[in-house]
């Protein structure tokens, strides 16, 4: 189950799971000069999240359609370049209107990206490639004619350093415990 949860409620979560309880407040002295343990964590618990949004399986992170949030640059009748927004973090899938598949998404270079410089090798429309720049940007051949339009770019987001959205089984210390 996707849970989402506030900075405030991952950090108690992430401290309490890496042995660092409430805090005592029946002591009777009190020290401020020390590390702030609060910060330290936060810095490693985001560095863990964002590691997840990278890695994890698609099925196990919520995943947003960014279609409306996309620029689309059309170079020629065989070229388009999408920029996706800067909270995008990982490409799932993406159809562009005319298509008959979603795109294989691949990086800029691997074989399937030096196949789609060549025309009679190219995916076309019915096995389109996407290719993914080290950038972010991503770049199309197989344009369908007419406009081109984006029919679902979905895509792993991040919504930044004050909202934590996951599968509660990649951290099993958020599980509750079975009756």
């Amino acid at each position: 189950m996707i849970v989402s949860l506030t900075r405030r409620q991952m950090l108690d979560r992430w401290m309490l799971a890496k042995g660092f309880g409430p805090m005592r407040t029946d002591a009777t002295v009190t020290r401020s000069d020390g590390l702030d343990l609060e910060a330290a964590m936060e810095a490693d618990m985001r560095a863990w999240y964002l590691r997840i949004l990278d890695t994890a399986p698609a099925h196990m992170l919520p995943l947003d359609n960014i279609a409306p949030r996309i620029t689309i640059a059309v170079i020629s009748d065989t070229l388009a370049y999408l920029s996706p927004p800067a909270d995008c973090r990982r490409i799932i899938s993406l159809r562009l209107h005319g298509w008959h598949n979603d795109a294989l998404i691949v990086g800029s270079s691997t074989p399937q990206a030096r196949r789609e410089d060549n025309p009679i090798s190219r995916g076309g429309l019915w096995h389109p490639v996407a290719l993914l720049d080290p950038g972010g940007r991503i770049s199309v051949r197989a344009l369908p004619g007419g406009t081109c339009r984006i029919e679902h770019l979905v895509a792993v987001t991040d919504p930044g350093p004050d909202i934590y959205r996951f599968d509660e089984s990649l951290f099993p210390e958020f599980q509750s415990p079975c009756p």
